[in-house]
């Protein structure tokens, strides 16, 4: 919505030439007596001139003209009532122009922006699969070991088993092993007496390894 200020026809006319009389009167320039009641000068003169289009609401343009009649000593009653008849305000009705979904699908949807589209989709999965590439390259295998459960062997031969992930090699005391298709592992190992530590390796395809350990006693007992 805009709002514009038109004068009141000859009152304001009338009004502006009373005042710019009064002026002349007494002799001063627009910019000293804007200087003195501290108006802006093309105030003054709209004033003077009837055109009231400078101003954005009544109150600025009440106030400009009190402070100027009450300066060139012209403030009576009549005059402000016909400065005030002059006054008008009125506002206009600007269409507020809402896009529907189609039109702004058909100025999206140009060469140029299907172009953006597609590049912009090219640049988001190129950028997905190289952080992708990254985070595989940069993280650890995964690993974990079910066997042996206690610290305490039963026997020399124990089994040493557990799970990883698809394309990881696994070790176990520095000897492969072999995953199967589930990536799960086992493997036979025997121990001496006393205390035994198993090491277990998953390998990724980077080079980076977890590494897990395991202390296992085996008994004097129990030993041969």
């Amino acid at each position: 919505m805009v709002g514009t200020r038109t004068g009141g026809g000859s009152s304001a006319a009338a009004v502006g030439a009373q005042l710019r009389q009064a002026r002349e009167a007494l002799g001063s320039a627009v910019d000293e007596v804007a200087a003195e009641i501290r108006v802006p000068p093309q105030q003054l003169l709209s004033l003077e001139e009837g055109n009231l289009s400078v101003f954005p609401a009544d109150v600025y343009a009440r106030g400009a003209y009190l402070n100027y009649a009450r300066y060139l000593g012209v403030d009576r009653q009549d005059t402000y009532r016909a400065f005030l008849r002059s006054l008008s305000f009125s506002r206009e009705q600007v269409p507020l122009t809402v896009p529907t979904p189609a039109r702004w699908l058909s100025r999206v949807l140009t060469p140029y922006g299907v172009f953006l589209l597609l590049l912009a989709g090219a640049v988001g999965a190129v950028g997905s699969y190289l952080g992708w590439q990254v985070f595989s390259f940069v993280r650890l295998p995964a690993l974990t070991v079910t066997a042996p459960a206690a610290a305490l062997a039963e026997g020399s031969l124990v089994t040493v088993a557990g799970k990883t992930e698809a394309g990881v090699t696994v070790q176990i005391n520095g000897e492969y092993v072999p995953v199967d298709r589930t990536a799960h592992f086992s493997y036979q190992l025997w121990l001496r007496q006393g205390v035994n530590t198993i090491q277990v390796e998953a390998i990724g395809a980077s080079g980076r390894s977890r590494v897990i350990t395991r202390n296992v006693l085996v008994p004097r007992a129990l030993a041969g």
